[in-house]
């Protein structure tokens, strides 16, 4: 499979935004606000999950389709406590209501493949010790937003609260 011309464009973007940890923002229609709550802990979650994200950005240059589901590579490559953050139980009832059904680290990767993702970072800044907002760049509008719920969930964050929610 071929990435195809506007996801690559996309992903080069995202990858600046990384690299530069750009300020949250973006135009109208082409992306979504998120509080990212945490427990005394942002700078780290937010640390964590661009982390992940560069990682994974990267490995689109040499994309295949049995790469991207081999579970050892990922597992080899992405940081150990992210990837423990799939296990994590949730204590708050709400959270349990709302993520339900746990997502496992296949699940994520999966959805993380060129054929299913449709969002990209454009910038987090923190607020607070409890608080940082992230900023997405979507290609669908709306989008599925599970993929990335969980790359906070798993990086540390206790909730992931829509700007629609607010």
């Amino acid at each position: 499979m071929e990435i195809n011309k506007k996801f690559y464009e996309y992903l080069l973007q995202e990858r600046d935004s990384l690299e530069k940890n750009n300020f949250p923002t973006y135009q109208k229609g082409l992306g979504k606000n998120f509080i990212i709550k945490c427990n005394a802990n942002s700078d780290d979650v937010m640390k964590l999950a661009r982390d992940v994200l560069v990682i994974v950005n990267y490995q689109y240059d040499e994309y295949s389709k049995d790469k991207w589901d081999d579970l050892d590579f990922w597992k080899s490559i992405l940081p150990v406590k992210f990837i423990n953050g799939f296990n994590k139980k949730f204590s708050f009832l709400s959270l349990i209501k709302k993520y339900r059904d746990s997502w496992t680290l296949d699940n994520w990767i999966f959805l993380m493949d060129p054929i299913d993702r449709s969002w990209f970072w454009w910038g987090a800044t923190v607020l607070d010790k409890n608080y940082f907002v992230f900023s997405t760049r979507v290609l669908d509008d709306p989008f599925l937003s599970g993929s990335l719920r969980w790359l906070f969930l798993a990086s540390g964050a206790i909730e992931v609260i829509d700007e629609d929610d607010i």
